[in-house]
């Protein structure tokens, strides 16, 4: 988004003014590759040619980026470790089952960002071109996890199968404008 108001009629005619400056309209965004207001951080992974097709073909099975997908599933395996360390793996189903009520609602998210990452999720959007074996992930992800167990767990997290829950349960908390840690953890506090 820019800040600085048009120079000339014409400028204007693809941009409307927004908070804090104007938004082009009628353009076609770029790809999302990671969730919205997320850092980036690009990760080199020690992947082989087949395993690199075997995640476009599981990603794309779910009609997400590479990079979205890996997100979503390092951030499940994430907080799925830390709901079965506090309460056990009851708790999780839990607040699965909450998630599964809350994607039923007809709720809109709270900022275009999000809506638009709520559409993602659905496999509304083109999925854009990969770096594998590079992949862009999320800051506050890779914060939690140590240096030398990094491509461990993200590869973990690839092969965990659990799309469809971390989908659903990133799904509900976009829709709320948190994230899959943030709505979880309420979720478990109210299902506790």
């Amino acid at each position: 988004m820019s800040h600085e108001a048009p120079t000339a009629a014409g400028d204007r005619a693809h941009l409307r003014p927004v908070l804090g400056g104007y938004r082009a309209i009628g353009l076609a965004l770029p790809p999302l590759r990671l969730r919205p207001a997320e850092r980036p951080v690009w990760v080199d992974l020690p992947l082989t040619g087949a395993q690199a097709r075997r995640w476009r073909a599981r990603a794309a099975s779910q009609r997400l980026p590479v990079d979205a997908w890996l997100g979503l599933l390092l951030e499940y395996q994430l907080v799925r470790k830390q709901l079965v360390r506090i309460a056990g793996p009851d708790l999780v189903s839990r607040v699965l089952e909450t998630a599964g009520d809350v994607s039923l609602e007809a709720r809109l998210a709270p900022s275009p960002e999000l809506q638009r990452w709520v559409r993602l999720l659905g496999g509304a959007d083109v999925s854009p071109p990969d770096d594998l074996p590079s992949v862009v992930l999320g800051e506050r992800l890779l914060a939690q996890l140590p240096p030398d167990r990094r491509s461990a767990a993200i590869s973990a997290a690839a092969g965990s199968g659990l799309e469809a829950e971390a989908i659903m349960l990133d799904r509900a908390a976009a829709t709320y404008g948190q994230t899959i840690e943030a709505w979880a953890y309420l979720a478990a506090l109210g299902a506790a």
